[in-house]
């Protein structure tokens, strides 16, 4: 006999954090690692004959953070049964070792993250001649740093999640996310010099607050216009706040999408990649 049995989400927290085997935010903390979980109440032993095999945050729409419990070790018999219990059409935050299996069940990937870390420490690094970088000032560039975001992400590996999407949405959510950083904000933007001096070509969202407890630098977003790429520019910002994070937190951490070949950029600049994880569809 097979059941899904509603958890005490504390508990849950901690069978997902021992038996996950994935850090996918990087928290390099136990007590941070068992939030991965307890935000939801939807949370949700699978029990076996009694036995816990594994466990999920199942809702009507999606099942998210499935793991075994060992000693139980059969993924194929593991999903087919939480799939049953739980017939969802799309999963969240799946693992490697699941993402191969699911397919069988009618699964594709839509889109699959990474968080990648680095320490915060002194990464000299000199501006192109012909730009100059400033402070990000919310309300004056609000709408030109979207654009710049928008126009980047077109033909970047985010463009099909686009769909909707606009210059004055991407200005929006970085105004959302500015007043996240509460303690420290790096935001910036470049300005070319060159073309009568002022368009904004480059920007970068970066800062941490109470909601990150102050533990890591967040770089939220950086864009560089597609015909200014090439130039260091991304580089150049990178670097900036790797060196001003240093003596303020301990490491600056970031989220890249799987196929962004910024992701190069991210490992020659010292940070270090942990689990990665996907969103998938039925169909």
């Amino acid at each position: 006999m097979t059941q899904l049995v509603k958890a005490d989400k504390n508990l849950f927290a901690v069978y997902h954090t021992l038996h996950s085997g994935a850090d996918t935010d990087m928290m390099f903390d136990w007590d941070k690692r068992l939030g991965d979980t307890t935000w939801s109440d939807d949370c949700y032993f699978v029990v076996e004959n009694g036995k816990k095999i594994g466990g999920a945050v199942v809702t009507d729409k999606y099942v998210a953070h499935a793991f075994m419990i060992a000693p139980f070790c059969d993924r194929l018999h593991f999903w087919h049964t939480l799939l049953k219990l739980a017939p969802v059409d799309a999963l969240h935050g799946v693992l490697d070792a699941d993402r191969d299996i699911l397919p069988m069940f009618g699964f594709k990937t839509t889109k699959t993250l990474q968080v990648m870390c680095c320490a915060a420490d002194e990464k000299p690094a000199s501006l192109p001649s012909g730009f100059t970088c400033r402070a990000f000032d919310v309300k004056a560039d609000a709408i030109a740093a979207g654009n710049v975001n928008y126009q980047a992400h077109i033909d970047g590996a985010d463009h099909r999640f686009l769909e909707g999407a606009s210059a004055e949405k991407a200005a929006s959510e970085l105004v959302q996310l500015n007043t996240t950083y509460t303690t420290t904000n790096l935001s910036h933007v470049i300005h070319d010099d060159q073309n009568g001096g002022g368009e904004i070509i480059a920007f970068c969202l970066s800062g941490t607050g109470e909601l990150f407890e102050n533990a890591y630098m967040e770089v939220a977003e950086i864009a560089v216009l597609p015909q200014y790429k090439g130039r260091g520019l991304g580089r150049y910002m990178l670097s900036r706040i790797i060196t001003q994070s240093y003596g303020k937190v301990a490491y600056v951490k970031l989220c890249v999408t799987i196929g962004n070949p910024a992701e190069h950029l991210y490992r020659r600049l010292g940070f270090v990649a942990g689990a990665r994880f996907s969103a998938m569809e039925r169909g």
